[in-house]
């Protein structure tokens, strides 16, 4: 999977006789990678999805069935490859630091792509059933780009339970390509960091302030969030003052 405008650019940036590794490409590799580096074997590689605008330079004997958050370094010395392409992958694995790190080390330059925000935060992209969750089901982060860094924070289970932390899927079906999805093209080196809020409140805060910068859920939605929360206040006090005269 990639961004198709982006596709012409990837391809200028690899020359003739240059030596490029696909990370994840299993379910649809860039044919120009002539190294492939995924969990899943080469035999098993989705065809229909491949990156067809060039022959396949990649065979068998570079396809390299590797867990890439094994925390080894990849089989790979220092600046190796040309280019490295990773599309759609970061968001899957339980460790997308250690792999960037390793891109880092190996790549001297390449693409990088990922669901965007609101993308990973929209009810129904899994169709009908997938209203129920945000995003898609196996992914582990929220990715979020700020110049040349990429930043990931963990998508926490929560973001399921409660309309104010979501796009609504009406909002997703009216999405454009370009909406969907982050990129970042790299030179040498990129940063990287893992992020979080630990505290409860803030870090829902933070969520809905994404959902409420998106503006695709209407003021008078708004309003009975906040009305809520004034009743939840409200709650916590009465059952905090039953709570000591009962203790008296």
């Amino acid at each position: 999977m990639v961004y198709k405008k982006n596709i012409p650019k990837i391809l200028s940036m690899i020359k003739e006789g240059d030596k490029v590794l696909d990370i994840g490409g299993w379910a649809g590799t860039l044919n120009r990678a002539t190294h492939v580096i995924d969990i899943f074997p080469y035999e098993t590689r989705i065809k229909k999805h491949q990156i067809k605008e060039t022959k396949e330079y990649y065979s068998k004997k570079t396809w390299i069935q590797r867990d890439v958050c094994d925390r080894e370094p990849l089989p790979f010395p220092d600046k190796f490859f040309d280019f490295v392409f990773c599309s759609h992958t970061l968001e899957d694995i339980r460790c997308p630091i250690w792999l960037c790190s390793e891109i880092n080390r190996i790549a001297k330059k390449g693409y990088l792509e990922f669901p965007s925000p609101k993308y990973e935060l929209s009810r129904g992209v899994e169709g009908f059933e997938g209203r129920k969750y945000v995003g898609n089901a196996h992914h582990r982060w929220v990715i979020f780009i700020e110049g040349n860094k990429i930043k990931f924070l963990m998508k926490h289970h929560f973001l399921n339970g409660y309309s104010r932390f979501s796009v609504p899927r009406r909002h997703y079906k009216k999405m454009l390509p370009k909406d969907k999805i982050n990129f970042l093209f790299f030179k040498e080196n990129f940063k990287f960091e893992e992020f979080g809020i630990w505290e409860e409140n803030p870090l829902k805060e933070y969520f809905e302030k994404i959902i409420r910068d998106f503006h695709c859920r209407s003021s008078l939605f708004w309003d009975f969030v906040n009305l809520h929360k004034k009743l939840v206040k409200i709650g916590v006090k009465i059952k905090h003052k039953l709570g000591t005269k009962n203790a008296n």
